[in-house]
């Protein structure tokens, strides 16, 4: 595997909260202790609209819904919110991860794809596929896939 040869960028300003006023402190104190405290959610969407614009334009359409994902995330501070010591901090804004094949393996890796308020979809299909492309071929994992601020 390669070394990694990129900058390691900090994600940026972190807004703490105050426990004391904050509205969501019950929960907060209920599960803060949890080795894990962490949920998934599944939903069911149509995404035929979605899908016929990424075939128009020649947009993948697993950036696509990346994307979709991390510029939704971005919107919702309670998404941006991560555990600091025995405090809470809301981030200025969050990245995304995946899952990447190796070409000519079964193996695989894991692809880092920064956001940036006020990319387009095209954009960010631009920067996946580099990315992609990088891992695909044997590159290093971006040491920030491992940050907090990264939703897989």
């Amino acid at each position: 595997m390669k070394e990694w040869e990129g900058e390691i960028v900090p994600c940026g300003m972190e807004k703490h909260i105050d426990l004391e006023t904050w509205d969501r402190r019950e929960s907060y104190e209920r599960f803060k202790d949890f080795v894990d405290p962490y949920f998934g959610v599944v939903v069911n969407l149509d995404m035929s609209p979605l899908w016929e614009y990424c075939k128009t334009w020649g947009i993948g359409i697993n950036h696509a819904l990346l994307y979709a994902v991390v510029k939704t995330a971005n919107a919702y501070g309670p998404i941006k919110m991560r555990r600091r010591g025995e405090g809470v901090v809301e981030l200025a804004h969050i990245n995304i991860g995946t899952s990447i094949l190796r070409k000519g393996s079964e193996g695989f890796s894991f692809a880092f794809y920064e956001y940036r308020d006020g990319m387009t979809l095209e954009e960010f299909d631009a920067m996946g596929r580099e990315a992609s492309a990088h891992i695909a071929g044997g590159g290093a994992i971006n040491p920030r896939l491992l940050g907090d601020d990264v939703i897989r």
